[in-house]
């Protein structure tokens, strides 16, 4: 990402969960990558006062909770990895929303070679497509 100037900091907090903000959520808020504007001195942990987007990445395809099949009966898939997946990604989402000023709030959900994007708000999320990064420039169209 180095080679684009987004005007923004991708800092990795896979370990460095969200310690002095969501006391009141009984769940761990660590996304693997906050992405903090630049002009910020920049947390080294998340911090979902400050994060402009939450990254997540999932390395098994089981994991993805949205189902691209036209004949399922619901996009959400049922798999329990995918209902965790789907749980987790709304906790974070909702400690984002719960702590800033905000209509709504993106994420990106990477799974090996494809992105979603994610919009939420306070009444549910929009999910793009699969976006195969390397194959597309979406993703980095996005920003």
């Amino acid at each position: 990402m180095s080679t684009f100037n987004f005007d923004l900091s991708f800092i990795n907090v896979s370990s460095k969960g969200d310690i002095h903000n969501c006391k009141s959520i009984k769940y761990d808020i660590k996304p693997d990558v906050c992405i903090y504007p630049s002009n910020i001195k920049t947390p080294d942990r998340c911090d979902v006062t400050k994060a402009e987007m939450m990254v997540e990445f999932k390395w098994n395809r089981g994991d993805d909770p949205f189902s691209t099949l036209s004949s399922a009966s619901s996009f959400i898939m049922s798999s329990k990895q995918a209902r965790d997946m789907i749980g987790q990604i709304t906790i974070y989402a909702s400690a984002q929303l719960g702590a800033q000023w905000r209509t709504h709030a993106y994420q990106i959900l990477i799974i090996k070679n494809y992105a979603c994007l994610i919009r939420w708000d306070h009444k549910g999320f929009i999910v793009t497509e699969p976006i195969f990064y390397r194959e597309s420039p979406a993703l980095i169209n996005f920003f």
